[in-house]
């Protein structure tokens, strides 16, 4: 559960400051460059800023649009996306990512160039985990707490506030 709370709010804030503030340029000798070019996108309102497993960034913003990118000076906006709230994202290798948010969870299975959709009609995401390629933990208002298995289709609750 600790990796949850990691990706929903320490990575949302740093990495989300860092990225506006900075651009994600590279940090040398324990300062960081400003980044010399302007990015070819407009970073309003960003949700999550997550690891791609190595192979890069793929960043959220909270209108629904989501971005990819292998170094983070250029990106590419991905496919498949919809215009609803996005408050949390987590990949577990390069190739396998989810979002989430208000009513909405979206997959990837290939680091983060399309999605697809699944509504949630019964919690706002809050925070998502991937503990395998196939497999994301959600958690969300009011305390619930739901399963999502890849391949079958099915977001299946398994707790709840007392």
């Amino acid at each position: 559960m600790g990796k949850v709370m990691c990706h929903s709010m320490v990575r949302k804030s740093v990495y989300t400051t860092l990225l506006v503030m900075l651009s994600l340029q590279t940090a040398v000798g324990g300062s960081w460059l400003k980044n010399q070019t302007k990015s070819n996108v407009s970073f309003d309102e960003v949700a999550a800023l997550v690891d791609r497993g190595g192979s890069g960034y793929c960043l959220v913003q909270k209108d629904g649009a989501i971005f990819w990118s292998a170094d983070g000076s250029s990106w590419n906006s991905s496919t498949g996306t919809v215009s609803m709230t996005l408050t949390c994202a987590d990949f577990f290798d390069q190739n396998h990512g989810v979002v989430a948010g208000n009513g909405i969870f979206e997959y990837t299975t290939n680091g983060g160039e399309s999605w697809t959709y699944k509504e949630i009609s019964f919690f706002n995401v809050r925070g998502v985990c991937m503990t395998s390629a196939n497999t994301a933990v959600l958690v969300g208002e009011g305390g619930n707490i739901a399963l999502y298995t890849f391949g079958n289709g099915v977001i299946i609750p398994y707790a709840s506030p007392v």
